[in-house]
């Protein structure tokens, strides 16, 4: 069965490609049942690429770069899925200390340390790094001009099969967009600033600011998935309504940004479902269609209003 599923996904795939330019990415662990059980909620082809989550790799309050953690889990989803999505991403992080240490980012020593992020990713079939970084309470300008440099060495240092990218959103030091522009990252992907459902208006807003500041062809929107159901270990509830998710999808249209990057609610817990409206919005989204032509809700905020 498991084997079947990757060969549906990958003749999906190949349908689909062709047939629109919107892209969807999901952020999920390493464990490959579930992950088989996950891909197969969605159709052949609506998903297409992957951020292998999460700490998969980080660079030290020294700056030193230890290889991919649990590489043996990552190998074998990589192996499991291979041919099945367009790209492959790892989620990672860097120490706060280096950060904040001003460091020199291309000095010989990160050379060396981003030449081993290159090796490993050339060695694993990895096609990018997505950097998320959070730091605990510096939110000053200093840190985020710092953790721009870092950026900008890394993704200098890659070849250019290898992207580098960051999470960016709408509190701390994340929502200096104009900054990171400067980092000429390969995406640029949103988190709290649009994952929720309950207000799409402003994550409507948040994305006009990104557009405005970032590269467009760089810029993802993230969406936490709504579940059927909940339990301990899950992210929370994320909001979604059908009429929120049509509201937002169409406008990534409209924006002409149509990629979205699903946080997966039940990463740390398996055997929990995507509900059925967040799966055909999705899919219809991949499909280049818009949303409300299947499901003829208005935006929600007009709904509330009646």
């Amino acid at each position: 069965m498991k084997a079947s599923l990757a060969v549906a996904l990958t003749v999906g795939a190949a349908h689909t490609a062709s047939a629109t330019n919107a892209s969807v990415r999901v952020y999920t662990n390493t464990n490959l049942d579930d992950n088989h059980r996950f891909f197969g909620q969605f159709a052949p082809g609506v998903i297409d690429s992957v951020y292998w989550c999460c700490i998969q790799y980080q660079f030290t309050d020294k700056g030193a770069f230890g290889g991919l953690r649990r590489s043996e889990d990552l190998q074998a989803n990589l192996d499991a899925f291979r041919g099945v999505f367009k790209q492959n991403w790892v989620v990672g992080t860097v120490d706060e200390a280096f950060i904040k240490s001003a460091a020199a980012f291309d000095s010989d020593f990160m050379k060396e340390q981003f030449a081993s992020a290159a090796a490993a990713a050339q060695q694993h079939g990895i096609d990018g790094y997505l950097v998320d970084f959070e730091p605990k309470d510096d939110y000053s300008e200093a840190m985020s001009h710092n953790y721009m440099l870092f950026l900008k060495a890394f993704k200098s240092a890659m070849p250019a099969n290898v992207g580098v990218g960051m999470n960016v959103a709408g509190w701390g030091i994340l929502n200096r967009f104009e900054e990171y522009a400067a980092a000429n990252l390969t995406v640029y992907t949103s988190m709290s600033n649009t994952y929720f459902g309950n207000h799409p208006s402003r994550s409507i807003a948040s994305l006009k600011e990104e557009v405005a500041a970032l590269p467009k062809e760089a810029i993802r929107v993230g969406i936490g998935s709504e579940l059927t159901s909940y339990t301990s270990g899950t992210q929370g509830d994320y909001k979604w309504t059908a009429p929120a998710l049509t509201e937002v999808l169409n406008a990534l249209w409209d924006l002409d940004i149509p990629r979205v990057d699903v946080w997966r609610a039940d990463i740390d817990v398996a055997h929990l479902n995507i509900t059925a409206f967040m799966i055909d919005g999705l899919t219809a989204f991949k499909n280049g269609k818009q949303y409300g032509a299947f499901l003829p809700w208005p935006p929600i905020e007009q709904a509330n209003a009646h």
